[in-house]
């Protein structure tokens, strides 16, 4: 059919500009169809023979955004499928009975029915897997002797009229002070009371329902995100402290109802349902010191 309206009209078989696509070319292989734009393998002869463009429906082609082959782009595609991410700036969804649909990332619905995200088997596996690791295997080893920090939180702790978390108190005693994969600011005994001493006491925040410590009964503040999330550690009646957060991208608070170890390993390890956090690459995180911290370490 396009070769024969370019037959038809020969400027479609010319570029309309030096280094420029024509609208369409013999040698041009269309695997793939939508709304008469066609996926092409340019089959031309050349050091990118086999390479995958696009022949515009209503404009000239090009070849930007493509993939070297077809087997590339079926790699990353079928790669995606297993493990997550994105294909071609789009994320794989199920719709009605399970068909795929593949649609920008984040949403939720199509023409008022559902988008469900796709399985992905690969990535499922290898999270059960890493919800089992470690610290030292998340995080590498502590950057510093804990008990010496340990003994700094706990004093901290007592002027300020607390009993903190024992797991908190030992993980901030190893690894606080740290940025976490260039995205989580994770404080120790140094950035809990410079934070403290900053924010609290004072007026009443409209994002965190809470006073903040040293206020008395208020939350720890334990971290931040480079995005502005700010996390908090809430003490309960019964003596148990669980986490939540103030989302900036979402202007809310939110309580996850669960103890700092669970959340710190799961959020780290990427099995936590959360689209909030990033989905992390495999551990351990890079960590850097914070600038505090570099002078004791």
């Amino acid at each position: 059919m396009r070769s024969e309206i370019d037959a038809d009209d020969e400027d479609l078989g010319e570029p309309s500009e030096p280094g420029a696509e024509p609208w369409w070319h013999p040698r041009w292989i269309p695997w793939a169809e939508s709304h008469g734009t066609a996926q092409v393998i340019d089959m031309r002869e050349g050091p990118q023979q086999g390479r995958l463009g696009t022949a515009c429906h209503d404009d000239t082609a090009h070849f930007e955004d493509g993939w070297p082959s077809l087997a590339a782009y079926l790699a990353e595609v079928a790669d995606v499928l297993d493990h997550g991410g994105l294909a071609d700036g789009c994320a794989p969804y199920l719709i009605g009975d399970g068909e795929l649909w593949w649609d920008l990332e984040g949403e939720t619905e199509l023409n008022g029915e559902p988008l469900v995200p796709a399985p992905t088997p690969a990535r499922t596996a290898a999270l059960a897997v890493r919800a089992s690791w470690s610290l030292p295997e998340l995080l590498g080893e502590p950057v510093r002797p804990a008990g010496e920090d340990a003994l700094v939180i706990e004093a901290l702790a007592r002027d300020w009229s607390v009993v903190l978390p024992p797991d908190y108190v030992a993980v901030a005693s190893a690894y606080g002070d740290t940025m976490i994969s260039d995205y989580l600011y994770f404080f120790g005994a140094r950035g809990l009371r410079a934070y403290g001493e900053r924010n609290a006491p004072g007026a009443p925040s409209p994002s965190v329902p809470h006073p903040v410590l040293p206020t008395s009964g208020g939350v720890l503040a334990f971290g931040h995100t480079i995005e502005g999330d700010r996390l908090f550690l809430v003490p309960h009646a019964d003596g148990s402290w669980t986490v939540s957060a103030f989302r900036r991208g979402w202007a809310d608070w939110h309580d996850t109802g669960i103890g700092f170890g669970e959340w710190f390993r799961g959020a780290l390890a990427g099995v936590l349902a959360t689209d909030w956090l990033p989905e992390w690459e495999p551990g351990p995180h890079p960590l850097e010191l914070g600038p505090d911290a570099r002078a004791v370490a």
